[in-house]
């Protein structure tokens, strides 16, 4: 027979060794499905500026890219507003639920909101010094995919809108392209030097051509572009000034064979 202690520390042992059988058995957790990180979205803003008075408009227009730098057509688009980083109802959208269509795009109008009883008197929406002491709020436009097995992994992207006090004038100006009827394989010249800053006194610094037919975008006031493709393609000019304002101008530009 054998004694008390010599029994307690064989079934201390026999635990253990229970135990560290459970853990090698144990089944490795299944592999997740396929994540949505290798898809991007940019959104853009035309104009990136509007008056505060609750009916000017400003087409947003959301571009979904894959993972080889090609539009995406199909993808399912939910838009929302935000002010501060909080999501809130500011100004009115005309759609919430959205797909881009074949060339990888669509567009949604944002419609400002009102001006406040009390008018438009300080930053409160724009307290991250975007505005650089130009009076106004801010709202942001966000785009997300909602499809997916796992919808966090999803990558939103947003556009920042200026509301301007009624009664402020928005910058025009336009770029040009020629020829007016391109063909396949032919150089475009594409010039933005009509661009106006958004803010008086204010100098554009940056110019960026996105041609949305896979290619790597170019910068520059004049710049050269072929299409190899018969389409129509959404170009768009992102111009930045010298206290950060950005404003997008699309086109859509048809080619011929």
């Amino acid at each position: 027979m054998f004694s008390p202690t010599i029994r307690r520390f064989a079934a201390a042992a026999l635990t253990v060794a229970a135990a560290g059988c459970t853990v090698h058995d144990t089944e490795p957790p299944p592999l997740s499905g396929p994540s949505q990180l290798a898809l991007a979205l940019r959104v853009t803003a035309s104009p990136a500026s509007v008056p505060q008075d609750g009916f000017s408009t400003s087409t947003i227009t959301v571009q979904a890219i894959d993972d080889k730098g090609n539009p995406k057509a199909g993808v399912p688009i939910r838009v929302d507003m935000m002010v501060n980083g909080s999501t809130v109802d500011y100004g009115t959208l005309s759609a919430r639920s959205v797909t881009t269509s074949t060339g990888g795009t669509v567009n949604v109008i944002y419609t400002a909101p009102p001006t406040p009883p009390n008018g438009i008197n300080g930053f409160g929406l724009c307290d991250n010094g975007f505005l650089g002491g130009v009076p106004g709020n801010c709202v942001s436009i966000v785009a997300t995919v909602t499809n997916g097995n796992n919808f966090v992994n999803a990558n939103p992207d947003s556009v920042l809108i200026r509301l301007m006090p009624p009664g402020d004038i928005i910058p025009t100006g336009d770029w040009t392209y020629v020829p007016s009827a391109p063909k396949v394989n032919q150089d475009i010249t594409f010039n933005g030097s009509g661009v106006l800053a958004l803010s008086p006194g204010k100098t554009i610094v940056s110019y960026r051509w996105d041609f949305n037919d896979g290619s790597t975008a170019k910068s520059g006031v004049v710049v050269t572009h072929d299409f190899g493709l018969p389409g129509t393609y959404h170009v768009v000019l992102t111009t930045t000034d010298d206290v950060g304002q950005t404003k997008s101008i699309p086109k859509d530009i048809t080619v011929s064979s």
